[in-house]
């Protein structure tokens, strides 16, 4: 039974329909695949050895399991999150931190911005792809589920992030909505075990415990799953956007010891920090300052941050980068109280470190069941999975079919996605997809009553 603000919450879900019969005409019915994204923030991919997780060995026991998965650059909850949904690496999809500045806009973006123009890049969220081809979406605290992308939201949605709305309620509005018919793709977010993670580090006793308690909401789903006789019909992917690396106070680079705070401003994404100079011809100066200033310390000018890294050819980009070693902040004075001094874990850092990989798990019909294997996956490659499960065909992307194939119970049978590696061209209008539709918002607060409820 929902608790009093819960059930305030999940009757107070919005729907966003695009005019068109695709978005609004069809029923999801037996006909729909389903698919139920999961993510548990922070979950780094060997966190399963900390401690005894009974629910998460019986999914891998019904599933498929790489070795883990590779986030893309950078390493922060925003980005990653949004990698997987559209498949983009950072530079492609325009969400390259929690914290942005835009010099187009001349304006700076943080966690609480739901405005269209920073999130319609050009990518498609799994979402609005899924939409788009007749399907509905429930999603729980995904980032940007509630912004108008290429003309939609997801169909259900919260109106707020919320970290105290119950996990066991968030499970049930989403199991009841896709057991009623009413949507076929259902988006989880819990925020454990990176808060704990952060505040206690990675090798805790605490994060153990913390990861204890996710076994638990896992189990709790499966259960709900079961007894909505959904269990065997319903293939579930349960990630993460990163991993965690222990971090201290004592590993902090300051950048006023080095350079004139007065000559720039700045975006922290702390391990990753980018300087705006105020005067363009202060940027070599400034360059020059930091790149051989402290050892565990990189820098970069724009134009030579490595290709690798899928992050510089973006305008939200800086002109000069800074990337931190594993296990060290950067920060702008000791003075200024922030992460530094109280983070014991931290990510952010460069994605080809095994302490930023993250799980991931696959169950459901189209899996193999007790499968696994010593390869990585890349956050990329989701994408292009998701659609397969819910057979529509997938917006450009980077992510490539075959390397989610090995996975699957049909091995090499159906219908490949095709990908792309490709820029997609930022847009400001709102409508940054395969398809625009004007959109109007619809209050169902006595229709989800009557669908959760009957």
């Amino acid at each position: 039974m929902l608790s009093a603000l819960s059930f305030f919450l999940a009757v107070a879900v919005v729907i966003t329909i695009g005019d068109t019969s695709a978005a609004t005409g069809n029923d999801n019915g037996d006909d729909q695949e389903l698919l139920l994204l999961v993510v548990f923030d922070g979950f780094r991919y060997d966190y399963l050895e900390k401690t005894a997780t009974p629910n998460f060995d019986r999914l891998v026991n019904m599933g498929a399991k790489p070795a883990g998965m590779t986030p893309a650059f950078a390493t922060k909850t925003f980005p990653g999150h949004h990698t997987i949904a559209t498949g983009l690496y950072q530079e492609n999809h325009g969400i390259i931190g929690n914290n942005m500045y835009d010099p187009e806009f001349n304006s700076t973006f943080g966690q609480a911005n739901n405005e269209p123009r920073w999130w319609n890049y050009g990518g498609e969220p799994i979402w609005v792809t899924n939409q788009i081809n007749g399907g509905r979406t429930v999603s729980v605290f995904w980032p940007g589920d509630r912004v108008n992308i290429s003309g939609m939201t997801a169909t259900y949605h919260q109106p707020a992030y919320d970290g105290s709305f119950p996990n066991e309620d968030r499970i049930d509005l989403v199991v009841g909505l896709m057991s009623n018919g009413s949507a076929n793709l259902g988006i989880l977010y819990f925020s454990e075990p990176d808060n704990t993670g952060h505040l206690q580090g990675p090798e805790s006793n605490e994060t153990a415990n913390s990861i204890a308690d996710c076994d638990e909401t896992l189990g709790y789903l499966l259960e709900k799953l079961t007894e909505a006789d959904l269990l065997d019909d319903v293939n579930i992917i349960v990630t993460s956007d990163h991993g965690m690396a222990s971090v201290s106070p004592d590993q902090t680079v300051f950048l006023d010891d080095y350079v004139d705070r007065s000559l720039y401003f700045y975006t922290n994404n702390d391990p990753v920090f980018g300087l705006w100079p105020y005067d363009e011809n202060s940027t070599e100066e400034l360059y020059d300052a930091l790149k051989d200033a402290h050892p565990n310390m990189d820098v970069y000018l724009k134009a030579e941050i490595p290709e690798e890294y899928h992050y510089r050819d973006n305008r939200r980009t800086s002109p000069i980068l800074v990337v931190m070693e594993e296990g060290w902040h950067v920060w702008t004075n000791s003075s200024i109280e922030g992460n530094w001094q109280r983070y014991k874990g931290n990510h952010g850092f460069l994605n080809t470190l095994e302490s930023m990989r993250s799980i991931f798990i696959a169950s459901g019909p189209a899996f193999k069941s007790n499968y696994a294997s010593n390869d990585l996956l890349d956050a990329v490659d989701v994408y292009n999975l998701m659609c397969h499960l819910l057979a529509v065909d997938p917006a450009p992307n980077n992510g490539t079919f075959s390397h989610v194939e090995p996975l699957l119970a049909n091995e090499g049978t159906g219908t490949s996605p095709e990908t792309a590696e490709t820029t997609l061209q930022m847009t400001t209008e709102g409508s940054g997809g395969r398809i625009a539709y004007s959109a109007h918002l619809l209050s169902l607060v006595f229709a989800i009553f009557l669908a959760f409820y009957f």
